[in-house]
């Protein structure tokens, strides 16, 4: 259950990784390499509401390295015959 402060609401790690099904440990890995903006309260963290939308709508530089066309799937192999070059 987030807690709010005024109009801010402030979602526990556990509460986040429950509902987006990833461990509170790669949520602690993203808030350390700036991934995921956070404060800690009483030592816990803490992730607002306005960091979880920026979190998702914000387009992650490591995930376009690995996939540098988005929607063209790609297999690991030997290029097709008729593919040259």
């Amino acid at each position: 259950m987030p807690v709010k402060i005024g109009n801010i609401k402030l979602f526990p790690l556990t509460e986040i990784s429950e509902t987006i099904g990833v461990t509170t440990v790669t949520l602690r890995t993203y808030i350390a390499k700036g991934k995921l903006k956070a404060r800690k309260m009483g030592g816990k963290f803490y992730v607002s509401e306005d960091a979880l939308r920026e979190y998702f709508t914000t387009i992650d530089e490591e995930n376009l390295r690995r996939d540098p066309e988005p929607g063209i799937k790609r297999r690991p192999g030997r290029p097709k015959k008729n593919q040259i070059g």
